[in-house]
């Protein structure tokens, strides 16, 4: 048989309430090239590989220590055939028969993007502040991004903005990974310190609104303030940023906003508990952007890794 054009990697670890459909998504797809799918798992308990094994996968164990979010899409992209990969998180569902032919026709159009991205929509029970934040940010306007013809100014003012990107369901050149390969010391935030390399490097990146994957979480206020630790200690890294509490505690106002705009619908008691794990969200992340002052076994603690799926 020839070698795929596609390799689909999805990270998993006890997935089970999710990874039937995503699979069955993903196998129900439209008018796309021949394609492969690799499932990593680090160390599922629950019926996650029972379910895994009645899809035509490609199916690679780790231990649960063995897992990083750069380090196992790394793997991935070692063990992938094809020229374009894509990842796919094991809660992503795609919308339609569409999702992977949107997503992979940009990269055959045109031989600078290195990358895409897809739009999420929000389950029907998401976090209420999350469903805002995701009405706000994967808008139905398609955008393709480069820093060609910027100045350097320019390039550090709206590189926040340039290097949006998602690995939740994303598709990358596999000869660009070659070069510029996910950075494996991050505990959050590997797809866009990526994007922000490739950018860097000349190439292009494209969110592409037709690519649509059901997309959102439910955290429980200690789930959260885990993920709100990992996110400030990367991204302290990636753009040397340390958000201070309050500054993250005002934009909790701003999300109620958004929410009204989206005309998500959502109880006031949802809405005040989203608010509640938002603020020891905001702790968890100015904790994280400051980590220096914290124990090692403190920190060790606290960050989600190797548990932690997007």
């Amino acid at each position: 048989m020839a070698d795929p054009t596609v390799s689909i990697i999805i990270p998993t670890r006890n997935g089970e309430r999710d990874i039937e459909k995503c699979l069955t998504g993903i196998f129900a797809q439209d008018n796309v090239p021949l394609y492969e799918v690799i499932v990593i798992d680090s160390g599922s308990s629950d019926d996650t590989l029972n379910i895994v094994r009645k899809f035509p996968v490609n199916l690679t164990e780790i231990k649960p220590h063995e897992f990083g979010h750069g380090k196992t899409r790394n793997l991935g992209a070692s063990l992938a055939k094809g020229k374009y990969l894509v990842y796919l998180t094991q809660d992503a569902i795609p919308a339609n028969g569409r999702w992977l032919q949107k997503l992979v026709r940009n990269l055959d159009r045109d031989d600078k993007v290195a990358g895409v991205y897809s739009r999420w929509l929000p389950r029907a029970d998401a976090d209420p502040l999350e469903a805002g934040w995701i009405w706000h940010t994967f808008t139905p306007i398609k955008e393709t991004r480069g820093l060609d013809g910027l100045s350097p100014e320019d390039c550090r003012t709206y590189m926040p903005r340039m290097g949006l990107f998602s690995d939740v369901s994303s598709s990358i050149r596999k000869a660009v990974w070659e070069e510029i390969p996910f950075d494996e010391t991050l505990t959050f935030g590997e797809d866009q310190q990526w994007a922000r390399n490739a950018l860097e490097a000349g190439h292009s990146i494209v969110y592409e609104p037709e690519s649509i994957v059901y997309h959102s979480h439910r955290y429980s206020i200690t789930e959260y303030f885990k993920k709100s630790f990992d996110k400030g200690r990367s991204f302290k890294k990636i753009a040397n940023t340390r958000h201070s509490l309050l500054a993250i505690l005002a934009s909790i106002p701003l999300g109620w906003t958004t929410v009204h705009r989206s005309g998500f619908r959502a109880s006031s008691y949802r809405l005040i508990y989203a608010s509640m794990v938002r603020v020891f969200g905001a702790i968890g992340e100015s904790m994280g952007s400051h980590d220096s002052f914290i124990p090692k076994v403190l920190k060790r603690r606290i960050s989600t890794m190797p548990q932690h799926f997007r």
